[in-house]
């Protein structure tokens, strides 16, 4: 199923609220709308000259995506990423790490999204290490992705022939889509107020409701791209507000530095004319995910439903909500919240003391590929919902992740002339300590891009252990494209996960 539209921005009513979906770019999140056009811009300007960029970004989650999806395999350009560790869902972290391109490096950094962001900004204030290597940004610090995200907002406006003012509720973490906002504001577009809408990592909220502007520490949450103290672009605002006195600012972010900054009341009244702010927690995300869904059939993200729910504790009128994201980037959340079919290993994953039975499910065979050895044979189904599972004799073990969320890994999308097809390949049983038994199970998926010009096709494969309880392994993930033809595979004497040595990188 495709999940994108043709159109790049849609507005939605649902329930009492206008949602701006920013999510249908090629890697479902807003952060595509200004990281396409920049894209472009630098493909443009090295045409004209020998220069070679190097562009270092850091993320939690979205941004890099975006970022390699608009320069990959362009010329006089190399993208080096850097995420936090496992503190991104794996359909971020998928995006980011199995772009085949030659110019894409990501780097895993044991740490969060700020220490990434803080590496970038080393990396820029040494002057003489990034001219060295021709060092560029594509963070929200590049003034380009600000200028370029205003559009949706004067977009929106006229869309909804708004004859007053407006206001928009914006999830927020480094505030550069807020920020984007102000400034078509200060351009003239009629908006009322603009709502700073967080999770728990609530700084943004503290420092415009009370002026308390001191990092705590970092919470991991189920809305991975707002997990950040440090939000860079509040350093603009503080330009504008202390009237751009530089020398002031320079003070200022010093003091943010050693953590020591509290906004005075004059300057927190100059940006309460123009913001609000609202936080919410775990609980408040999920139920308003929940209440949406029931109420209208339509499933937001973590990130979006903070904004919707920021306006109800508001009790605001008249707004429009940016929906950052597309929902299938977060399963787990989603699933926690409108609730999942049970796994048939007996876990009572939603906590109604009762657990779903395996003589419920009935499944069907995904492939006929299915590679089985004799003392190991295993097969992989599908029940009508689309859930994944393992098959050994009569036990059907569906495929969930850490958290008991299952993990959808067939998909089709079609975008800018390419259709991307996922699918599960092929699954096998380990018997890793020769005693005849399976100790875990070791799947293959497969990833075809096809060129629908040319129809010219790259095939890559990924390669994931999963215990005998179904749960899967991320650790233990590889992606490269396969030396040995797949129609091969099935007949060597030893078997497909032995034979399927990948030509690129292991990504883990």
């Amino acid at each position: 199923m495709c999940i994108r539209d043709s159109n790049v921005v849609k507005i939605k009513k649902v329930e009492d609220l206008h949602v701006l979906e920013l999510f249908h770019g090629p890697t479902l999140a807003f952060k595509d709308v200004a990281m396409q056009l920049i894209g472009n811009f630098y493909e443009y300007y090295l045409s004209k000259n020998t220069k070679k960029i190097n562009i270092i970004v850091a993320t939690s989650g979205d941004t890099g995506a975006a970022a390699i999806d608009a320069v990959k395999g362009k010329k006089n350009i190399n993208i080096f990423v850097l995420h936090p560790n496992n503190r991104i869902s794996p359909v971020q972290r998928m995006l980011m790490t199995t772009n085949p391109s030659k110019n894409v490096f990501n780097i895993a950094v044991e740490g969060n999204f700020d220490d990434c962001q803080k590496l970038v900004k080393e990396m820029f204030s040494d002057i003489e290490f990034s001219k060295s290597i021709n060092m560029s940004g594509v963070n929200s610090i590049n003034w380009a992705r600000i200028v370029a995200q205003t559009v949706y907002y004067f977009f929106c406006y006229f869309k909804l022939d708004a004859q007053e003012k407006i206001s928009f509720s914006v999830p927020t973490g480094n505030f550069g889509d807020v920020y984007a906002g102000y400034l078509a504001k200060k351009m003239g577009l009629p908006i009322d107020k603009l709502l700073v809408a967080t999770n728990e990592n609530d700084i943004l909220h503290r420092a415009i409701s009370k002026g308390d502007y001191k990092a705590n520490k970092v919470q991991e949450t189920i809305s991975p791209s707002m997990d950040i103290q440090v939000a860079s672009n509040f350093e603009r605002l503080l330009f504008d507000i202390y009237n751009e006195d530089s020398n002031k600012v320079v003070e200022i972010m010093n003091n943010i530095k050693s953590n020591k900054f509290n906004l005075d009341q004059s300057s927190l009244k100059k940006i309460q004319n123009d913001f609000i702010s609202e936080s919410l927690n775990e609980k408040e995300i999920l139920d308003t995910i929940k209440s949406i869904y029931k109420n209208s059939g339509i499933i937001i993200d973590p990130h979006t439903a903070i904004g919707a729910g920021a306006v109800k504790k508001h009790n605001g009128k008249n707004y429009v909500v940016l929906a950052t994201a597309h929902p299938s980037k977060f399963p787990d959340a989603i699933l926690k919240a409108i609730g999942k079919k049970e796994s048939v290993f007996g876990q009572d994953i939603d906590g109604d003391n009762s657990v779903y039975s395996a003589s419920n499910v009935t499944t069907t065979a995904v492939s006929t590929d299915t590679s089985t050895t004799a003392n190991t044979a295993v097969t992989l189904t599908k029940d009508a919902q689309g859930g994944l599972y393992i098959t050994k004799g009569s036990t059907n073990v569906l495929i969930v992740d850490s958290s008991d969320s299952a993990v959808a890994f067939d998909w089709t999308e079609t975008w800018a002339g390419e259709t991307r097809t996922s699918a599960a390949y092929a699954v096998e049983g380990i018997d890793s300590d020769s005693d005849n038994t399976i100790d875990k199970y070791k799947l293959a998926v497969k990833h075809e891009l096809k060129n629908n010009s040319s129809n010219a096709t790259t095939t890559q494969w990924q390669t994931i252990e999963i215990s005998t309880a179904g749960v899967v392994d991320w650790s233990t993930e590889t992606f490269g494209e396969a030396k040995l033809h797949e129609a091969k595979l099935h007949k060597k004497k030893d078997s497909w996960r032995r034979l399927i040595f990948m030509d690129g990188p292991l990504w883990k």
